[in-house]
């Protein structure tokens, strides 16, 4: 969280609080569930923001993540926060989830070099894929935004573009978008920039 706390002046300066929860990295944990260690950290976080929000009377949360934190927000839109004692009322106060970059099924790094440090297990890659968790009952979400930078890799589009199928199959609502002239690490450093389309898109979307 220290490294990109510089992200969070471009919110402040439209007026949006800025909550950036850290977490324990992969490699670290010493288990082989360490995917399922980390989400389970960020859902803590976010219980205490919807705490947070209730308490202050806020009327909306929005949850980004950039890459890594791309996958995580978008696990974390599904999550079933009654599970938490959470009312409805209150975790119906996130009103968008915005992943920039983000992968949507994780079982291809079973078998590369990312999984070496982590090792994780086939099993526990299923479990933390957006693309083959299932959305819990019948509930309607609140919308997803799915940004690639244009020049990522073929199959970030591909997981992309499977995803949002996915969603839109099951009703929910789903946007893709490209940013353009962007590669996977300036599409978020350039938010600071003024006048950045992807800063601009995210603001316009949490205004509304």
């Amino acid at each position: 969280k220290e490294q990109f706390s510089f992200l969070a002046e471009p919110f402040n300066k439209h007026g949006y609080a800025v909550y950036m929860p850290g977490y324990r990295l992969a490699q670290e944990w010493g288990n082989s569930l360490p995917m399922e260690s980390i989400l389970k950290q960020l859902e803590f976080a976010v219980v205490e923001i919807l705490k947070e929000a209730a308490k202050k009377a806020s009327p909306s949360i929005y949850i980004v993540g950039h890459s890594a934190g791309g996958h995580l927000a978008a696990m974390l839109h599904k999550v079933d926060w009654s599970k938490y004692g959470i009312a409805s009322d209150i975790h119906n106060k996130i009103k968008g989830i915005f992943s920039l970059a983000g992968l949507f099924d994780i079982r291809p790094l079973v078998n590369s070099f990312i999984n070496v440090e982590i090792n994780m297990s086939f099993e526990s890659a299923e479990k933390v894929s957006p693309l083959l968790t299932n959305t819990y009952s019948d509930t309607k979400l609140c919308p997803i935004h799915l940004l690639v930078p244009e020049f990522d890799t073929p199959e970030f589009f591909r997981q992309t573009k499977e995803y949002q199928h996915a969603l839109l199959s099951e009703n929910q609502v789903c946007y893709f978008r490209t940013a353009y002239n962007r590669d996977h690490l300036d599409i978020i450093e350039n938010l600071i920039k003024p006048r950045d389309e992807v800063m601009a898109y995210l603001i316009e979307n949490m205004d509304r």
